[in-house]
């Protein structure tokens, strides 16, 4: 069956109460401590990552397939491919050529509930998606911790999220189809068109454009929080005997905040008894809002290490409260919630490092000591754990790894992240000297060593690319390394 898929507020519910009580904490501490808040007009149209500006090259909104396979065989130069646009290193632009705008194609296709699969359009998001198959007693089995991105993106990325015991989307990937460089459709999958669904997953639209997927599902459970605060030395090992050998274990993450680097603030979201009563009964979370509060908070705290006793203080009263919600409520928050009011002086990026097992207590201490040294507008570290993925061409695991992401706050004026840059580079050799890697959608600083040490594989991925004339696909970030 095909559906197109009508976004609606009908699942939209007030904030969740102790989310809204751990915020409105936090500002009253912020107020306390003398801080202003204030920093400018919020922009609609702007995420939180600096990327998302107008292309140089004309955009082309797609909305069907025959428009694109028609657009492909009469165009001419280069071609960038684009979803929700919010790739930080400008992974969706291209210096000349048109870009492929995919957004348009949000259309679910086929859905089978008893399979729990559903076959959707690159276009559509994670939101969409959960909008659809809430009522059936569905989640989404991988994804990022905000449902605004779109699962062409997702996928190009190959990305992640807190989902305990399979990392990387490209596990939860069935089947895609690409339209290739000459307009031609395949059909790609483990058994079929291998090497090209192996390259197109992680692959930054490198070898063509994804018209659709087929995802596996997840069973919608409610889901109860355990908080607890632990020594960074003894929390990988804490981590893999009483998370991820926890059966009952499905998303987790633990975060160092400034002035406390050396402590792990770790919560797990468990499966919890059918029949135990939800404190916040709202199925999703609110939509269509411009998230003030929240934004409020991540302006004022975000790098300020004079109120991380405050915040810490904070954080730990309100997150160790019982907490028992809806898996999909979890995973159904908007990316909107961390916009900056303005990016006039400052703005927000990710950065990330995915280190193997047996290194990772060395990179942690390494990282806290860079960060001890000069944190650099640091907001916090999120440390999370991901199985290997051997499917895509372009992982950045080759076996069991913790990933550390890490959000602060930057200058805008260019000038002054010199040193920003300089100091990621720095990340990236501990990262690689502890036999790990970096992930490829945020900031383009990486030198090309660095990045042909983390992706040596990118040679084989190249050749692909010639093999099937795709080399017309590129973007900011294959300028870059591949040309």
């Amino acid at each position: 069956m095909s559906l197109i898929l009508k976004r609606t507020d009908a699942h939209a519910h007030p904030l969740d109460s102790k989310r809204r009580e751990f915020v409105l904490a936090s500002i009253g501490l912020i107020a306390a401590a003398g801080f202003s808040t204030s920093s400018g007009h919020a922009r609609a149209d702007t995420p939180v990552w600096p990327a998302r500006r107008r292309n140089t090259a004309g955009t082309i909104d797609i909305r069907s397939v025959d428009q694109l396979t028609s657009t492909l065989k009469s165009a001419v130069g280069q071609i960038a491919i684009a979803g929700g646009a919010f790739s930080m290193g400008g992974q969706t632009f291209s210096d000349k050529g048109i870009r492929l705008g995919m957004r348009g194609m949000d259309s679910i296709i086929e859905f089978r509930e008893n399979q729990r699969q559903i076959k959707v359009q690159s276009g559509a998001t994670w939101r969409d998606i959960q909008s659809f198959i809430d009522p059936h007693g569905l989640a989404i089995r991988t994804m990022q911790s905000y449902s605004s991105f779109t699962v062409g993106g997702s996928i190009g990325v190959n990305c992640h999220g807190r989902y305990v015991g399979h990392g990387a989307i490209a596990e939860s990937v069935e089947a895609l189809t690409l339209c290739l460089a000459n307009g031609e459709l395949v059909e790609c999958s483990r058994g079929r068109n291998s090497e090209l669904f192996s390259a197109a997953i992680g692959g930054y639209g490198a070898v063509g454009v994804i018209v659709d997927a087929t995802l596996r599902l997840d069973e919608n459970v409610k889901m109860t929080r355990k908080y607890v605060k632990l020594p960074l030395d003894d929390y990988f090992e804490w981590f893999q005997s009483s998370v991820l050998s926890n059966k009952t274990s499905l998303m987790h993450n633990a975060d160092l905040i400034p002035g406390e680097w050396r402590t792990a603030r770790s919560t797990t979201w468990q499966t919890a008894p059918e029949n135990s009563p939800l404190t916040t009964e709202a199925r999703l979370q609110e939509s269509r809002t411009n998230y003030f509060v929240d934004r409020l908070m991540v302006n004022a705290v975000a790098g300020k290490e004079s109120l991380a006793p405050l915040r810490a203080k904070a954080q730990d009263s309100i997150q160790s409260q019982p907490e028992i919600v809806w898996r999909n409520f979890e995973a159904s928050l908007d990316v909107q919630s961390l916009e900056p009011f303005s990016r006039h002086r400052t703005t927000f990026v990710l950065q990330e490092y995915f280190i193997p097992e047996s290194r990772a207590l060395q990179f942690a201490r390494k990282l806290v000591a860079l960060l001890e040294r000069d944190s650099l507008g640091v907001a916090n570290v999120s440390m999370r754990h991901a199985p290997a993925d051997p499917t895509s061409l372009m992982s950045w695991t080759r076996g069991p790894v913790f990933s550390f992401v890490l959000y602060l706050r930057i200058p805008s004026n260019e000038s002054e992240r010199a040193k920003h840059i300089v100091w990621e580079r720095e990340l990236i050799d501990i990262a690689l000297a502890n036999e790990g890697t970096y992930y490829l959608p945020y900031l383009l600083h990486a030198r090309a060593d660095q990045f042909t040490r983390a992706y040596p594989q990118s040679d084989r991925l190249q050749r692909l690319r010639k093999e099937v004339g795709a080399e017309r696909f590129t973007n900011r970030l294959w300028q870059k390394y591949l040309q």
